[in-house]
């Protein structure tokens, strides 16, 4: 990481995202895995977490549509595909992140020609909804039809925690 971590002062939204790429950007290679988050003092967060990976994708997704300059296209593109290597199935992040994460992918899939990149994105989300609503493996209670989570995104039905609104309202999403 270079010597002066800061965001520069004025700036425009294509230098602040080539900032966000260069600092934050465990690879430096405009396509994340991002880091969570760059802390007042300097340090940065380094947990990977797949609402990160979603706000980025949107932002270059949004460039795109509103610039049509296809290097906003093609960034997005691969950050979802780093996004989905390093995630896999999800299943190990909080619902309301992997939400955020789902809907960037949505966006981007209704502005990407790569049809394999978009059948991966919304095969990821179909399996990801079908694994929390099993019963059995997933987070689904199917005598309320609640899902319990556990802070780490892992099943927790029948353990005692409770049903959280930020999950019920993710999986709704």
């Amino acid at each position: 990481v270079g010597s002066d971590l800061r965001a520069p002062r004025t700036v425009g939204w294509r230098t602040m995202l080539d900032w966000v790429d260069a600092t934050l950007d465990s690879r430096h290679a405009g396509v994340g895995p991002y880091w969570n988050v760059l802390r007042r003092d300097g340090s940065i967060d380094t947990n990977l977490w797949t609402y990160v990976q979603g706000e980025m994708l949107a932002a270059r997704a949004l460039q795109y549509r509103l610039t049509r300059e296809r290097r906003f296209l093609a960034s997005a593109e691969g950050i979802a595909r780093q996004t989905l290597a390093t995630f896999g199935a999800f299943t190990a992040q909080p619902p309301s992140f992997n939400a955020m994460c789902f809907q960037a992918m949505l966006l981007l899939s209704s502005l990407t020609d790569d049809g394999a990149l978009r059948s991966q994105m919304l095969e990821t989300i179909h399996h990801y909804a079908d694994w929390a609503w099993d019963s059995e493996q997933g987070a689904r209670d199917p005598r309320t039809n609640l899902f319990h989570f556990t802070s780490a995104g892992t099943p927790a039905h029948g353990s005692g925690r409770p049903a959280l609104l930020q999950d019920q309202g993710a999986m709704l999403q």
